[in-house]
């Protein structure tokens, strides 16, 4: 039996949204599914990938500790 591996979903971390922004609708043609200050996600043919505000990621990920 084969095992598919997927991933689901992908979250980067970066100093500002401006610029995965931008490369997500000049490189993929992709608009976010959803934005704030914070965060943008998009959906990506079955994948979820989000960007955030490192210092937000980083201050959801203390919550989690």
């Amino acid at each position: 039996m084969d095992i598919q591996q997927q991933i689901a979903a992908m979250t980067l971390g970066s100093p500002s949204l401006e610029r995965p922004t931008s490369f997500s609708k000049e490189d993929f043609d992709s608009t976010p599914a959803f934005e704030n200050k914070e965060i943008a996600f998009y959906q990506m043919k079955g994948l979820v990938f989000r960007t955030w505000l490192k210092a937000a990621l980083e201050e959801a990920s203390k919550m989690l500790n």
